[in-house]
């Protein structure tokens, strides 16, 4: 039985792991300050909030939040408790590069972008009909688990606040490394905001793919807070 909850989520830095959303909509509120969708499936319920995941069990469909590149970079109204560091989201460095937002979401910071003049993209389950009647092309519909993407297509994808997701499972997390890893070029980069809490485990599926990490935080930052991947060209 599907059912529905809407609640009014109020903002707190602390964050909780992916196997204990939904449980109470008070750790719901701990999480994100905006209204959170759930889908109760089976025995457990877990907020709309970040992607869906497809195969290996049940399809749950979240709403993705819409980061700007004023969140992402740290320069917006509210500051969020992870953003990117400058080196990683220098706009004038990201001007004749081609990039990709996976997921994307509302796609606000794709927008952001491209107002910029950055060849950017952005891919999720599904849009507005209005992101559908953006420039084409630019907004696509479909699953980080199977990007709808040539080989080598970017220089740079960034997949903002995703993997915090996959908690215990790292089945999906080495077929969205693997995806992302298909479509960026042979010395591009995959630039993540937030992983699980198994920073070694998520190090380590890494490794397993054939990508290996170029920048991470440094002595007394989160771990979890972001990272840089690139093809390890020495396999």
């Amino acid at each position: 039985m599907l059912r529905i909850q809407f609640f009014i989520i109020l903002f707190t830095p602390t964050f909780l792991p992916f196997e204990s959303w939904g449980k109470d909509a008070a750790y719901c509120s701990q999480l994100f300050s905006e209204i959170v969708v759930h889908r109760e499936i089976g025995d457990q319920s877990y907020p709309d909030e970040i992607h869906t995941l497809v195969g290996g069990g049940p399809e749950i469909t979240f709403i993705q939040t819409n980061r700007s590149l004023e969140d992402l970079s740290g320069k917006g109204k509210t500051p969020m408790p992870f953003t990117y560091p400058e080196r990683l989201l220098n706009v004038a460095k990201l001007r004749g590069l081609k990039v990709l937002d996976a997921p994307t979401g509302k796609g606000q910071f794709v927008k952001d972008l491209r107002r910029l003049g950055i060849e950017a993209y952005g891919i999720d389950i599904s849009f507005t009909e209005e992101l559908k009647q953006t420039e084409q092309g630019v907004f696509n519909e479909g699953s980080i688990y199977k990007l709808p993407y040539r080989t080598e297509s970017f220089d740079v994808v960034y997949c903002n606040f995703f993997f915090m997701g996959l908690e215990g499972r790292p089945d999906l997390i080495k077929r969205s490394l693997f995806q992302l890893k298909k479509v960026i070029h042979k010395k591009g980069k995959i630039r993540i905001l937030r992983i699980i809490n198994n920073i070694n485990l998520f190090k380590q599926i890494v490794q397993e793919v054939g990508l290996k990490i170029t920048d991470a935080p440094s002595a007394g930052e989160p771990q979890r807070y972001f990272l840089e991947l690139q093809i390890n060209n020495d396999e």
